[in-house]
């Protein structure tokens, strides 16, 4: 009954909606082109973390305050800046207020895309310098390249990768953040 007061902020989720604007920036994704040109498709594995919903509030107290000073509107807004800052606006695809439970509050569908090489990629290529190094400070040949037939990331690949982006220090870090990001409201 009360779920008529909810509102999406996201233009792009308000027309198509959420699980639409979740696929679209999956295509992304999927469809890329490599440093020639050509395009190329990307798969998703079935198990992959595709969305990440974050839920953006607080206590009772704090929230009630917030909406007798009138600044509701202006603590969404300021709450969705805050994680397009941080994720990347084009990442952001839904943030919907929920006005049907006691206490507002913010969920903030985030696609996890990242743009580069893997940390394990990064990691690989680490050893293989720190290998090769060894053998000819040894005077031994450098261990061979193992074969690898999958695409390899480049700066300009988006990958969908949920480890990247919710790193437990990243975690601990971001609730810091925001926590200054809203000292403004009294939170």
């Amino acid at each position: 009954d009360l779920t008529k007061h909810n509102k999406e902020f996201i233009k792009e989720a308000r027309e198509i909606g959420r699980s639409a604007a979740i696929e679209k920036r999956l295509d992304d994704v999927r469809h890329q082109k490599d440093a020639d040109g050509n395009e190329y498709e990307r798969k998703i594995r079935k198990g992959q973390v595709c969305c990440i919903e974050i839920r953006m509030s607080a206590s009772v107290e704090g929230m009630a305050e917030i909406i007798e000073q009138g600044r509701l509107m202006e603590w969404c807004r300021e709450s969705i800046k805050w994680a397009q800052k941080e994720h990347g606006k084009e990442n952001i695809v839904s943030a919907v207020l929920h006005m049907d439970e006691e206490t507002p509050h913010l969920h903030v569908s985030l696609v996890p895309v990242v743009s580069g090489e893997s940390k394990k990629q990064r990691t690989t290529k680490k050893r293989a310098a720190k290998d090769k190094e060894k053998a000819e400070k040894n005077g031994e040949e450098a261990p061979k390249k193992k074969r690898r037939y999958k695409k390899k990331a480049t700066e300009e690949t988006l990958r969908l990768c949920a480890d990247d982006v919710m790193t437990q220090w990243d975690l601990k870090r971001r609730h810091t953040e925001y926590a200054i990001a809203m000292a403004p409201f009294g939170l």
